[in-house]
């Protein structure tokens, strides 16, 4: 019994943080990114990174309950065809842009950063913050990492950690880091810091835009990769 306790213990610690990689090259990377973002935002003329900024490059919605997703009577739908006014031709019909279509490396996004560092424990937090948004907090010790995704809603409860749960405006779930490097060993009093993380969160469920869905929920998890830069990392005493 003893042994397999130790072996599940193994198992959950070595799921349960990552192994960083130190590379310089990583700040090429990203100063080859941070080109392709829009001119205002390089300059920062909002004074809103001052602190630091990610991008985001890759962003995607696992959905793990497709089962549930309602059929269509397509004997009762009304099809929609668009007309070329100059052509009179028919035109495919357009669909609302998703993550693949908005966010990719030669269309990155912007997100904030901020760092600080305490006790030989750095930890780093980007996100995007408006009516509704996201934040991962990285923490990395002695070489080690795991992260923390927080998604919320301002204006409704529409999620969910588990099912018997009740609807909340946040919720705060780890994350799996697929991969995470960083330009150089974090210490006090080091300046600029740069790297790129890849992550899968835990499932959880959004009741928001699920009006297809069986029971009016979508069970999903998000991957999220993204290169980030500390212009300064805060030391805390």
């Amino acid at each position: 019994m003893k042994h397999l306790l130790l072996l599940l213990f193994c198992f959950l610690f070595k799921y349960s943080f990552a192994q960083v990689v130190i590379d310089k090259s990583v700040k090429e990377e990203y100063l080859r990114l941070f080109e392709r973002l829009p001119g205002e935002i390089q300059k920062d003329t909002f004074n809103y990174f001052t602190n630091g900024i990610s991008i985001l490059f890759n962003l995607r919605s696992d959905t793990l309950n497709k089962k549930h997703i309602a059929a269509i009577d397509t004997s009762r739908s009304v099809k929609i065809i668009n007309i070329n006014p100059e052509t009179g031709k028919d035109e495919p019909e357009s669909t609302p842009p998703n993550e693949e279509d908005w966010v990719n490396k030669d269309q990155p996004f912007w997100l904030s950063c901020d760092c600080d560092i305490k006790n030989d424990t750095l930890r780093i937090l980007s996100g995007v913050t408006l009516l509704s948004g996201f934040s991962i907090t990285t923490t990395i010790y002695r070489e080690k990492a795991k992260a923390i995704y927080f998604e919320f809603e301002n204006e409704s409860k529409t999620l969910k950690k588990r099912l018997t749960d009740k609807m909340e405006n946040d919720i705060t779930i780890p994350a799996t880091i697929n991969y995470l490097v960083i330009s150089q060993k974090p210490i006090e009093g080091m300046g600029e810091l740069i790297g790129k993380i890849g992550v899968t969160t835990n499932g959880y469920y959004s009741y928001s835009n699920a009006w297809g869905f069986k029971y009016g929920y979508i069970h999903k998890r998000m991957r999220i990769e993204y290169y980030f830069r500390c212009n300064t990392v805060m030391a805390i005493k």
